[in-house]
Parts: structure tokens; sequence; C-alpha cells
């Protein structure tokens, strides 16, 4: 079954029609009350969304929401009930440190980082070293979301060094295997010591893109250029054939299994796991270590997964960034400004006509009732994709995804 047939004018406009769209998702957010300040699942996300959307859309009243919503997660962390949850990037103190810095960065809030964040900065430094001597090197749910937020800071010898001790302690954590590596996490109940994942959200190369991302600010650049090479050979061992014709769509397992040791394939594309995440962490590290190897293999792959549309071959089904049609229109536009390949613009204009299909039926059927202010699984993530196509001015909010 095909999600979308129609293709999406690339000379777009801003019109009626894709603002409506934006105008009841609004209208959803509005009427949410946040369970908690986390980032991926509550106030800091929803904030980061309206601040953003305020800025390219120039509207007053999310201006005013955004507001509003800071101050309540001021009140609360000066009142010590500032519903966040320890230090993680989801729903803790790295995804707090991580949004005031991102919006104060790019000039949509006026915030004294360094002064204001000096304590928060080191208990999320010494938890998440601790948690890296655990094995709980999540990017979402453990240590390596530190080390993203604090990669994403202004250098001083502080965070320098936060940036540089997490790095070699994560580093030191790697796990031989033949020319490769691999990392174990713990962070999560799913994710035992019998699994290797190697998504995006959860596994090797997302854990391999934040090395990247850290690249700039490291001492130690030639080890971590051997982590990223050893954990690239490692990913491209698991190749596996691909083929449209006979349904098995993901050249790439989701995971593997350690005990017995096999590769489980799960066709899925999507921000969070799948073909994609290979294709940006080779076209990252091609750049970065000047390896046309990784580049050739990314666009093999790369433009192999823009042919698959259906969501038989995707199992993308609604809107949401995590796993659904929103997060591969974004995933798609990453991949043209990586490679400047036109394939990828037109698979980024394909998601895009699947989401705008997508978005009136959700809403009417209440799609995210769990939590509609999820960035990742409910409708500000979707928002700000959309507000991204509708003002087609470059924003800097998909940085905390690694895109």
């Amino acid at each position: 079954m095909y999600l979308h047939t129609a293709t999406v004018k690339q000379d777009k406009m801003i019109d009626t029609l894709n603002n409506t769209k934006l105008a009841r998702i609004n209208e959803v957010l509005a009427a949410t009350q946040p369970l908690h300040h986390g980032f991926l699942g509550g106030t800091l996300g929803l904030l980061y969304y309206y601040y953003y959307a305020a800025e390219a859309l120039q509207d007053e009243s999310l201006y005013d929401k955004a507001d509003v919503l800071i101050e309540q997660v001021f009140e609360n962390l000066n009142n010590d009930s500032s519903l966040l949850s320890g230090y993680a990037f989801s729903d803790g103190a790295a995804g707090l440190g991580y949004v005031l810095n991102n919006l104060q960065q790019n000039g949509l809030l006026e915030f004294d980082v360094e002064t204001e964040l000096a304590g928060i900065d080191r208990y999320i430094f010494d938890s998440a070293l601790d948690h890296i001597a655990q094995t709980e090197v999540d990017y979402l749910h453990g240590a390596m979301g530190a080390l993203h937020y604090f990669s994403s800071r202004l250098q001083t010898p502080v965070i320098n060094q936060y940036v540089n001790d997490l790095t070699a302690a994560f580093c030191a954590a790697a796990i031989s295997h033949g020319d490769g590596i691999y990392f174990l996490n713990f962070s999560l109940e799913r994710l035992n010591d019998k699994k290797i994942d190697l998504g995006l959200a959860h596994g090797l190369p997302g854990l391999l893109l934040l090395l990247i991302n850290a690249w700039p600010h490291l001492k130690d650049k030639e080890q971590v250029a051997t982590i990223i090479k050893r954990g690239i050979s490692f990913i491209l061992e698991q190749e596996q054939p691909a083929s449209l014709s006979t349904e098995e769509y993901s050249a790439f397992p989701c995971y593997l299994e350690l005990d017995p040791y096999q590769s489980v394939r799960i066709d899925r594309l999507a921000w969070c796991y799948g073909d994609l995440n290979t294709v940006l962490l080779l076209y990252r590290a091609g750049k970065l270590l000047g390896t046309d190897a990784y580049t050739n293999i990314a666009d093999q792959i790369g433009l192999a997964s823009a042919n698959r549309k259906s969501e038989e071959a995707t199992l993308s089904k609604d809107t949401h960034f995590c796993h659904g049609s929103a997060g591969l229109a974004q995933f798609y536009k990453c991949l043209y400004q990586e490679s400047g390949n036109p394939a990828y613009l037109d698979a980024y204009h394909f998601w895009i006509g699947v989401t705008m299909d997508l978005i009136d039926q959700e809403i009417e059927k209440k799609q995210y009732a769990t939590n509609p202010v999820s960035i990742l699984e409910g409708w500000p993530g979707v928002a700000l994709v959309l507000t991204e196509y509708i003002t087609d001015r470059p924003m800097n909010w998909p940085k905390a995804f690694l895109l």
C-alpha cells in the first residue's frame, strides 16, 4: 500500500492550506498541559517549537506561549520542583541545558548560559561519567546525551574538559570485534547485554555521530578517528543484500543478538532506526576523514532508500518525527544538504506530501492523545518540520537530533 502518490511542487509558496494545517496543530498543542518539563516529551520540547516557529513565522502569539512556558520552567527550578528527571537529554538536566543554550545561541532567548548553568553542568558531567562506567551510554537516556549537550556549548576551559573527559571514557568502553568495535548500552531495559543496537536513537550510528559532533573540540583526535573507523567497519560488516523485488528492503539489520550471535532485520526507515542512520554517518565520516569510500557507499545505499515509499518498505504509517513521515522528510533534507544530490530533495518533498496528507485525519482521530506535546512522538516535531518547509528558512532546531 502506498502512502502518497502525488508530487509536491518544488517552487512552493506559503499557501492557505499549509498554514491551516499548522494552525490546527497549534490548537491541539494550546489545549494540552505538558506532563513534565522534559525535552522529548514535555515543556522544553514544546517551547523549543514555539520559539523557532515564532521567529520563522514572525508570530507574536507563539512568542507569548513560549515565554509563558519558559517562565514556568524557571519558576519550578527556583522552587526545587523542576519536573525534570535526572541528568539525561530526554527528560533531565542535559535536555534543559541543550534547549537553553541552543535558543540563546540562535538569538531566540536571552540567558546567561555560562553563569546560570555552571552548577547544573557539573552535575551533568559527574552523572554522565558515572553512567559510562555502568555502560549506560545512550544518546537520549544516558551519558552520550551529556556529550551532545557539552559539544554544543561555547568551549570554555571547563566545558572543553568535560567534552574530552567524557569522550576518553566512552572510547575506553569500546568492545573489539575483529577489525571493528561496538558498544553495549544498558540505559534501557530492552537494550540488554545480549544486543548491539544499530540505530541512531540508541545505537552505534548515533554514538559515532556524537563523536563526529565533538570532533572540533577534541584533543586526542587520533584515538577518536580510530574509534569512528572501527565502528563503521563493524557496521559495514553487517550489510546484507536488499531487494525491493523480494521485499527485503533494509541493507543493515536493526540490531544484533549476541547469544546466540544473529542479526535481526526490521525494515524500518526512519529517524530513529534504519539505513538512513548509517548513510548519514558515512557522509559525515567521509567528509571528516577524507574517505571517499564512505561517501560512495552512502550514495549507493542512500539513493536506494529514496525508492522506498510504501508503508511495507518503510513501516512509516503516521506523521510523527521519531519513525513517521515528518522525520523521514527532515532526514532526506539533511542528506540533501550533506551530499547535494537532488534525489534526496525529491524524497524530502515526497515525505512532506505524505505528512500533509495525514495531518487532518490524525487530528480528527486524536492520533497522539497520550502525549500530544511529545517532540518525537507527538505534534511539535511534525510542526517544526512543517514550519521549516512553509517558510523555507534555514533553522537550527534539527541539530538537537543530529540532523
